[in-house]
């Protein structure tokens, strides 16, 4: 053991800390989508930290690159996992298929073989040389799964631009997660492209720590993983009656997938759009609904397709009783 790293270990104790509050917080949260491969992606990088504190405090050279080895072996299934939670959080049940899960596994496993076999073949570090850090010189193989997990990183942020656009209520919580992913991914460049790992704290483990920090925020701040959004948003998509959000300027805000169906157009097209211009059969909402008499019932389409529905709108207030917007139920 080396004595005097011992005082350099207490970020990579605060990464074990925040990354043992997360996965607590989603093991309890497990019957939410996401939760357990952000479980796994906690305990995958726990161990990659738990590696670099071995590299750290070993004095011999050859236990430096065996604990080096042990780090790479969970590099990979970390990434991995990140994109599985990105897949299913954003997307529940369509992204992240078992054909998908079983794809992204095969990575992983190619890497554990390579660095097993490492020492035989040379295929993915022909060479290490042990000074301040263990510096490896890197093979093909290596540069090609780091830019697989860069691409990995990509389709991450792709997932997250889609339901950012999508969900305004997710914005600040993605706008959390994306930040800690591209610092992660940036300092972890910096790493690969200098070299300078002998660096303390370690800038891979320091952008561990940055990135678990994002999601803690994004977990216990906003509660990501809280059920309640998600019920709430699968019993407004499935209800059969449609529903509109509309602002105080009666400009259309969001609608579920009855509404696109009875109005024939895509929520895409439908948002901002004003009243009138999504509901031409009734162009004045105050005095079509304001009859005292209950829903309004209005004709929408032509000859046999003509259907007829019951139009009831209500007025959303904040805390203040101020009206914010209106709630359409077609």
């Amino acid at each position: 053991m080396n004595p005097s790293s011992l005082a350099t270990t207490w970020p990579y104790l605060l990464t074990l800390a925040l990354l043992a509050a997360v996965a607590w917080f989603s093991w309890r949260r497990g019957d939410v989508p996401g939760a357990y491969p952000l479980i796994a992606a906690c305990l995958f990088q726990a161990l990659w930290v738990v590696g670099a504190v071995g590299e750290l405090l070993a004095a011999d050279p050859s236990a430096r690159i065996a604990w080096f080895k042990f780090q790479a072996v969970w590099k990979m299934p970390t990434v991995t996992a990140t994109t599985c939670f990105t897949l299913e959080y954003v997307n529940p049940g369509r992204w992240l298929t078992r054909r998908t899960l079983i794809l992204l596994s095969i990575p992983p496993v190619l890497v554990l073989l390579l660095v097993l076999t490492n020492d035989l073949t040379h295929w993915y570090w022909p060479a290490f040389s042990v000074g301040g850090s263990v510096q490896p010189t890197r093979g093909a193989l290596n540069w090609t799964t780091n830019a697989y997990g860069m691409a990995l990183v990509l389709v991450n942020l792709t997932a997250f631009a889609w339901l950012f656009i999508r969900s305004p209520q997710h914005r600040w919580p993605v706008a959390l997660m994306v930040t800690g992913q591209l610092t992660g991914r940036v300092l972890y460049a910096v790493d690969l492209a200098t070299g300078q790992a002998s660096i303390q704290p370690d800038p891979v483990i320091l952008s561990i720590g940055l990135t678990t920090g994002a999601y803690a925020v994004a977990l216990f701040a906003f509660r990501i993983l809280d059920p309640l959004p998600a019920a709430r948003r699968t019993a407004i998509e499935q209800m059969q009656d449609g529903m509109v959000v509309f602002d105080t300027r009666w400009r259309a805000l969001s609608l579920n997938a009855a509404t696109e169906r009875i109005l024939g157009i895509p929520a895409a097209r439908a948002r901002g759009k004003a009243w009138s211009e999504l509901l031409p059969a009734c162009p004045d909402p105050g005095r079509c609904l304001e009859t005292g008499a209950g829903p309004v019932e209005i004709s929408l389409g032509v000859g046999a397709e003509a259907r007829r529905y019951a139009l009831a709108l209500s007025r959303l207030q904040n805390h203040r009783g101020l009206t914010t917007g209106h709630l359409l139920l077609i």
